[in-house]
């Protein structure tokens, strides 16, 4: 192992800026502090607590050499200069270079090579090639699946917009669109012309945020604070600006370079100019949007009730009050009917006509608003021409009306409709509750004037990387970042569904979301809030929500062609009934011969409902989702659960997946000398060191302890399941696979004679060479995980075929295999990664649907290539997770479990809602149409009660989908665990 060497490095007091919370979050109305620069009165003085900085790594510039030009980090460094110290005892943790010493716009030291560190990262709509640009929007108004094609299709009929999203459960809508052509102001007019609201949602990320920037005080001159924005936003670190008017003020969306600026100085330069600036939090305006549309439909029912109630009453409790003419041929009853049914139909109504007109227009197809607006439509204005025609008309005898039915049907529906978006909401909560995970403030250390370290409360979404802050017991952790002081047992059951606490101490490494049960922990922001584990877990579930899986594509087909099909049914009705009342064949007394058939008519069309059928997917894989994320498992794609519930064989990698990937070194045998320049142990320790696979990291820490010195590396080459070339102090070092490494040469009886053992024992082996000749052979022991047999044997209980497939030599692989229950047969070794491909392939091409589960940067191909691909792990390799549909983010193999049980489940659920909403509709039509008044007199569905219809037939497929929060994992796995 290449031994680190550290030193004490002398304080550079850097101090953050005063900065306090607001609690309303809309804007910023404190003042910044005044100037306190980093003079030699105050640098280079070491104080009690903030004295010296991490020191594994780069070290860090102090702020007192600025770059040439003054503008370094923005106001806030040239006021107070960022605090990213720590104090004397606290020497055992990375530092990072000063933005002070970065040129502008960095490239080394920018996102991109930040990011190269994180475990995983989730982007959400990235811009398509060209010019484009991605955009989210929060849409209201969206209700059914229905609104969802019609949303779309007038978005798609613009040929500068593409790649069009829209989703009901996260009432949102993404897309990509042309710059040049059009503007978001723009797609906003495009989305309510189409019947909806719409605000753009400003999503955060790393690099980059949005503000709602107030005008400056006395200022008419929207020019000139353009150019005031700008100008002071010409700061280091800041990449591109983008000002958007929005009344009162603007919408500044800001590209930055996180390594060296963030939200808060960004802040700070536009309040130095007189600005109020707040920071535009992600899905704020959503949550309080969807509020609103909530209350919006709650008192369109409270009105509809209100006014329905004496409706029923001179309906059907009092039928014969109010018979006294008003006017000759006008009732009192049927002018008290026709007056409070007008505004249900046309008020609380208005909705569904815009949504019916839009569907037929934008979308041309007709939808369920358009079989409600029909039907009620029907009987409200049958009656009422029929009671206009009786009044102006003379010797003609008023027909019979049923204003009640409308009232009844737009009340009814609404009730449905209020109910399906309660269900909805608590079906999509699961996004909801993992942002309320996020702690909306947080202690920031800094050091004062004299260089005493205080805590400022600030809001989270304006820590900067490299913040030090002060975690309390029982306080959320804000932001990942890194432990530099203290210890503290951490709840991180919330991140990665694991109960039992984790012990945190110095070069920890923590996640926010998580709970500090006991002791003070300080911590340097590594992530800030909108790139932390816990944002891109919650992108990870939003985007699994919003996805449509591929029977979601036969549900839309078959809900499509549902309501034209309906339509057709409820004319052939109408022609039927009239034909008999007009053949005499059944009772015309109560109503004429039309209008019993209209009642039929209206009864067919009503009843009828298409959303139980469109909405039997995305209900349970919105829930699903939702469940996963509970369980640790992060679903990337809603079509995952399909594939997940017919797959036939599991493989899993063997080193780091079934075992534990904590090798250990057990007996080694020297076979060369390093000439005496440097040791053995030298030379392996700094190339071994060099590789991210287990076997050879443990060599490493195994050479490491018994080496003198760290060399230098000069190059260094991996080759994915052989080993690593590298060349030190000029020799060509060679670790890895036997025959790799000792290819072409011949090795003594004793060497055999070590490698046939080890193999017997089922060891793994690492083989070293230097210049080609033999130099060391290492034999290597790790364990299977405690979980490993438990899961492997409930796997064969669900009917699956478990695979091991390994890079490992076959002794060791059959090794773990015996001990497992895995049969022989279906233990691999000495596989390259292009050999699991062709593995994997070929039991595809037999016709098998396969889940490989793996851990590694060399499992990436199998995971892409796998129906089902599981990555291990989110602390694990960047490359497996970004590459797999599904993220364990723990190192528990039982995830692989939960995948395939709760996909099953998920296929059991959308199986029963497609069963409940086509037995719901073969009954219910033919009941409504009247067909079974042959058998029984009053068998049929009175017209207004009908509008129960969407009610019962939805509220079932939300039910079902519900259910399964209840999820539990299956009882024998717990139990033989």
């Amino acid at each position: 192992m290449r031994k680190i060497t550290t030193k004490d490095s002398k304080a550079e007091d850097h101090h953050h800026p005063s900065f306090t919370t607001n609690d309303e979050a809309d804007a910023i109305d404190t003042e910044p502090p005044k100037s306190t620069c980093c003079t030699s009165a105050s640098c280079g003085r070491e104080s009690d607590l903030l004295a010296a900085d991490l020191v594994v790594g780069p070290k860090q510039s102090s702020c007192c050499t600025p770059p040439k030009k003054d503008k370094c980090c923005g106001p806030s460094h040239q006021q107070e200069s960022r605090n990213s110290t720590l104090a004397a005892d606290l020497a055992a943790a990375p530092k990072q270079s000063s933005c002070c010493t970065s040129p502008k716009n960095n490239k080394c030291g920018g996102p991109s090579h930040h990011q190269e560190s994180r475990d995983f990262e989730v982007t959400i709509g990235k811009d398509d090639a060209g010019n484009w640009k991605h955009a989210c929007f929060q849409v209201d108004g969206m209700t059914c699946t229905g609104c969802e094609n019609t949303l779309n299709a007038a978005l798609q009929a613009h040929p500068s917009i593409a790649d069009v999203k829209s989703n009901m459960f996260l009432s949102k809508s993404e897309l990509s669109y042309d710059p040049a052509a059009l503007t978001t102001a723009d797609i906003i007019d495009v989305i309510q012309a189409a019947g909806f609201s719409a605000q753009l949602q400003h999503s955060a990320t790393g690099n980059q945020a949005c503000f709602l920037v107030s005008r400056q005080a006395n200022s008419f001159d929207l020019e000139k604070d353009r150019s005031v924005i700008n100008s002071t936003l010409d700061m280091r670190g800041v990449v591109a600006v983008d000002v958007i008017d929005h009344l009162p003020g603007y919408l500044v969306d800001v590209a930055f370079d996180p390594d060296v600026t963030g939200t808060r100085d960004i802040t700070l330069a536009l309040r130095s100019q007189g600005f109020t600036v707040g920071l535009v939090k992600d899905d704020s305006d959503g949550v309080k949007k969807g509020r609103n549309e909530m209350r919006r439909m709650r008192r369109l029912l409270i009105i509809s009730v209100i006014l329905v109630i004496p409706v029923v009453f001179l309906a059907f409790i009092f039928p014969h009050a109010g018979t006294s003419e008003v006017i000759p041929d006008l009732s009192a009853r049927n002018l008290a009917l026709f007056l409070l049914t007008t505004p249900i139909q046309l008020c609380v109504g208005a909705p569904i006509y815009r949504g019916a007109w839009n569907g037929l227009v934008l979308s041309r197809e007709l939808n369920m608003d358009s079989l409600v607006v029909l039907s009620t439509s029907c009987a409200y204005f049958y009656s009422t021409l029929a009671t206009i025609v009786a009044i102006s008309a003379t010797h003609y005898q008023a027909p019979e009306v049923f204003f009640e039915t409308s009232a009844i049907l737009m009340t009814l529906i609404s009730l449905g409709r209020y109910l399906q978006a309660l269900a909805r909401g608590r079906a999509a909560n699961a996004l909801s509750k993992l942002k309320d995970l996020q702690s909306p403030t947080a202690n920031l250390v800094v050091l004062d004037s004299n260089g005493d370290e205080t805590v400022e409360r600030i809001e989270s979404g304006y820590l900067q990387r490299r913040d030090i802050i002060k975690i309390l017991p029982s306080e959320r952790i804000p932001a990942d970042g890194m432990v530099v002081r203290g210890t503290a047992d951490v709840d991180e059951s919330n991140m990665t569904g694991e109960s039992v606490l984790v012990s945190k101490g110095i070069s920890n490494e923590v996640m926010a979301g998580s709970i500090n049960i006991n002791g003070t922990l300080i911590v340097r922001v590594t992530r800030v809030q909108s790139e932390s584990k816990l944002n891109d877990i919650a992108r990870l579930v939003e985007k699994a929500q919003a996805s449509r899986a591929p029977s979601q594509a036969l549900a839309d087909k078959i809900a499509a062609c549902f309501t034209p099909f309906v339509i057709a049914i409820g004319f052939i009705t109408y022609l039927v009934w009239l034909i008999l009342g007009l053949q005499g064949k059944v009772d015309t007394t109560k109503y004429p011969s039309g209008v019993l058939a209209l009642t039929f008519a209206v009864a067919v069309l009503v009843v009828s409902c298409p959303c139980a059928i469109a909405l039997a997917v995305p209900t349970v894989i919105v829930v699903g989702a939702g469940v996963g994320a509970r369980n640790g498992i992060l679903v990337k794609d809603g079509g995952v659960f399909e594939d997940a519930a017919k797959v036939t064989h599991v493989m899993f990698d063997k080193t780091g997946t079934l075992t534990q990937g904590q090798f250990q070194v057990v007996d080694c045998l020297e076979l060369g000398d390093a000439d005496g320049h440097h040791s053995t142990y030298d030379l392996i320790a700094t190339a071994a060191s060099n590789s991210e696979h287990p076997l050879s990291l443990a060599v490493a820490l195994y050479c490491g302890e018994r080496s003198s010195q760290s060399l230098y590396l000069e190059e260094s080459t991996a080759y994915p399941g052989f080993g690593i070339l590298c060349r030190v102090q000029g020799r060509e070092i060679r670790v890895g696979k036997v025959t790799w490494v000792f290819e072409g040469t011949e090795l003594s009886t004793e060497a055999t004679d070590f490698l046939t053992q080890a193999y017997q024992l089922g060891r793994s082996i690492v083989a070293v060479s230097s210049d080609q000749t033999p130099l060391m052979l290492f034999a290597l022991a790790d364990g299977p995980r405690p979980e490993a047999a438990a899961v492997v044997n409930h796997l064969k209980t669900m009917g699956l075929q478990v695979r091991v497939i390994s890079g490992d030599h076959q002794s060791a692989v059959d090794h773990i295999a015996r001990q497992l229950g895995i049969e022989s047969t279906h233990a691999i070794g000495d596989c390259t990664p292009s050999d699991k491909l062709t593995r994997l392939t070929q039991l595809q091409a037999a016709g098998h649907l396969v889940a490989f589960c793996g851990d590694g940067t060399n499992d990436a191909p199998v995971l892409a290539q796998a129906q089902v691909g599981v990555a291990l792990g989110a602390g694990n390799s960047g490359v497996a997770i970004a590459t797999a549909k599904v993220v364990l983010l723990t190192n528990d193999l039982r995830g692989m479990v939960i995948t395939i049980d709760l996909a099953r489940q998920v296929m059991a659920r959308i199986r029963v809602n497609f069963a409940w909403a086509f037995l719901y509709n073969l009954v219910a039509i033919p009941l409504a149409a009247g067909c079974f008044i042959p058998l029984m007199e009053d068998a049929r569905i009175p017209p207004a009660l009908a509008g129960l219809g969407e009610l019962l037939s939805v509220m079932p497929v939300l039910a079902f989908a519900l259910f399964l929060k209840r999820y539990q994992i299956p009882a024998s796995l717990i139990k033989q665990t």
